[in-house]
């Protein structure tokens, strides 16, 4: 487990560092922000389903004491995930780049 911490959790500051420094250069600014906001919105409520579904299937057994410590790498996984594929969407559809003069 601590391993799995010690490779997630690098590679999810990697994974917000690079969403928000690929951020593309767009004229509609407040399109973009409200964007990432809804993608950082929809990260911390998969995460937040995420850790309230282990409470609600572990918290009567015996391995309750393992919802944190699984809540916490599966929400570093999730919102990898989601800062990936929200960035590769922002990127390439919705702000995607207009090659001026290709005409």
């Amino acid at each position: 487990m601590a391993l799995l911490l010690a490779i997630l959790g690098p590679i999810s500051i990697f994974a917000a560092w690079a969403f928000f420094r690929f951020s593309p250069r767009v004229a509609a600014r407040r399109g973009l922000l409200l964007y990432n906001a809804g993608v950082l919105v929809l990260a911390a409520i998969l995460c937040s389903a995420l850790t309230v579904g282990l409470y609600v299937s572990m918290s009567g057994g015996q391995d309750q004491g393992w919802w944190p410590v699984l809540s916490l790498l599966g929400s570093l996984v999730i919102f990898t995930l989601c800062l990936l594929v929200g960035g590769l969407i922002r990127n390439f559809l919705v702000f995607r780049p207009h090659n001026i003069g290709s005409e």
